[in-house]
C-alpha cells in the first residue's frame, strides 16, 4: 500500500513539474489554462457524483482527508492530458481531432484498467467497465475541445466587431 502512495505522489509532482512545460510550449496560452481548468472542475464534479454513486471508489488517495476523489488525476493527469490533446488537434478539422483522440484515450483507458487490477488506487464497482472509462473520457474530451472552440470563434467575432468600431472616420482637410 505505500508504494502505490508513492506512485500516486510522483505522479502528482510529475504532473506538477510538466504544467509550466505543457502550458507554455505552444500559443495563445490563454487558451491552455481555460482548458487545464474546465477540465480538471469537471473532472472533479463527475467524479464525485460517480464515487457517491458507488461506482468508483478510491481506496488509496493522495489527500485522503479533504477528497473523496482521485486528484492526482482529476486536477493533474487528465487536465494536463486534455490540454496537450487541444495543443496537437488546434488546428485539425473535426474528423482528425476524433481520431487523434482515440489515441489519447486508449492509452489512458487501458494505463486505468491495469491500475484497476493490479493495484488499490482504483476500484471499478457496480457493474463499472473499462468502456464506460473509455467513454466518459471521450465525451469530455471531446466537449472540452467543442466548448474552446466556440470561445475562439465568440473571441474572434468580438475582435472583428471591435476592429470594425474603432475605425476612425474622421478625415483630416
Amino acid at each position: 500500500m505505500m508504494s502505490e502512495k508513492k506512485f500516486l505522489w510522483a505522479l502528482f509532482g510529475l504532473g506538477i513539474i510538466a504544467f509550466p512545460w505543457v502550458i507554455f510550449r505552444k500559443a495563445p496560452l490563454k487558451d491552455w489554462v481555460i482548458v487545464y481548468f474546465i477540465v480538471g472542475f469537471v473532472s472533479g464534479i463527475i467524479d464525485n457524483i460517480v464515487t457517491a454513486k458507488g461506482f468508483l471508489r478510491y481506496p488509496v488517495k493522495a489527500f485522503p482527508r479533504f477528497f473523496n476523489v482521485s486528484c492526482t488525476f482529476d486536477f493533474v493527469v487528465c487536465p494536463l492530458m486534455n490540454v496537450i490533446y487541444n495543443q496537437v488537434t488546434y488546428h485539425d478539422k473535426p474528423h482528425k481531432t476524433v481520431l487523434k483522440l482515440f489515441l489519447f484515450i486508449t492509452p489512458m483507458t487501458l494505463f486505468e484498467t491495469f491500475l484497476e487490477k493490479n493495484t488499490n488506487l482504483i476500484q471499478w464497482r457496480m457493474g463499472w467497465k473499462w468502456y464506460h472509462t473509455y467513454v466518459s473520457i471521450f465525451i469530455k474530451y471531446l466537449s472540452v475541445r467543442f466548448i474552446m472552440t466556440l470561445i475562439r470563434y465568440s473571441s474572434y467575432l468580438q475582435n472583428v466587431y471591435v476592429d470594425k468600431k474603432s475605425i476612425n472616420f474622421d478625415v483630416e482637410q
